[in-house]
């Protein structure tokens, strides 16, 4: 087995992820997700799954997107939770070089 950063590719598991986390902690965030964008120019804003389950496509079925992302500021994708944020649970892009927590799964190789 191994673990990858959480790629959250259904809606439903998104929504049980944020309700969890919500439950868990009054605010947690942010924290990066497995969704990232290649890091060339001419690529910026089009995001895929970094480790689907489906290794033939990253490709989204949803989104998550704030009211002003993505932005085309960085290839990768972070998500907060708190009760009382406008964008509680959406996804913002950024520059891969902060350091944020990160929500890890356990998969079979």
């Amino acid at each position: 087995h191994r673990y990858q950063i959480i790629n959250l590719e259904s809606r439903k598991e998104y929504t049980c992820v944020m309700k969890w986390l919500s439950q868990e902690e009054d605010n947690f965030g942010p924290f990066y997700i497995g969704l990232k964008a290649d890091s060339q120019e001419n690529m910026k804003n089009l995001f895929e799954w970094d480790h689907p389950k489906d290794a033939s496509s990253g490709s989204l079925a949803y989104t998550a997107w704030a009211p002003v992302a993505p932005k085309g500021t960085g290839d990768c994708v972070y998500a907060q939770v708190g009760e009382n944020l406008a964008t509680n649970g959406l996804w913002f892009d950024d520059v891969c070089t902060k350091e944020y927590p990160t929500i890890c799964e356990k998969y079979p190789i």
